[in-house]
């Protein structure tokens, strides 16, 4: 992927929607918006804090750029372009779930972070990654993009070897 032609895509702003959603959307952390570029080549997601859309910020905090091959986030809370390699499993201060305690059941589980702005994203990030995907995952096309991204870094890791 072109860093200079992908850093030049102009950074997106949240709409009023999407800010009235956010104080509906209790404990969630994200908010995700998706699309396609560069012939539908890749698919790009950008990521806006719940907290500061609650606060009337409207700038996305990170976006990332999936391809088949390979991704790469771009760090949008600094005006100079920084790029960050790791997946969203690896990154600081981000995850797709938490980890939850039923202190009435004594059970554990898992809830999501991220919200999809609307069904025809949703979509689109299923459609791109259909073949990571599997009937069963409970978390959507969430999990399919984990998959892609840790084959993409199994690949990167057997490259040094």
């Amino acid at each position: 992927m072109e860093k200079r032609k992908l850093s030049a895509i102009p950074r997106p702003i949240a709409t009023p929607e999407m800010i009235e959603i956010a104080d509906r959307l209790g404990d969630m952390r994200h908010i995700v918006t998706a699309e396609l570029i560069d012939d539908k080549k890749i698919l790009l997601l950008n990521f806006f804090e719940i907290q500061a859309l609650k606060k009337g910020k409207t700038e996305a905090a990170f976006r990332t750029f999936l391809s088949h091959e390979d991704y790469i986030t771009q760090d949008l809370k600094t005006s100079k372009t920084k790029w960050l390699t790791a997946s969203f499993h690896g990154m600081y201060n981000f995850s797709f779930t938490d980890y939850v305690w039923n202190q009435q059941e004594h059970k554990s589980s898992y809830r999501l972070n991220v919200f999809m702005r609307s069904d025809e994203e949703l979509k689109i990030v299923k459609d791109f990654f259909r073949e990571y995907s599997m009937p069963d995952d409970e978390y959507g096309p969430w999990t399919g993009i984990h998959r892609f991204q840790q084959e993409v870094l199994d690949k990167r890791l057997a490259k040094k070897a």
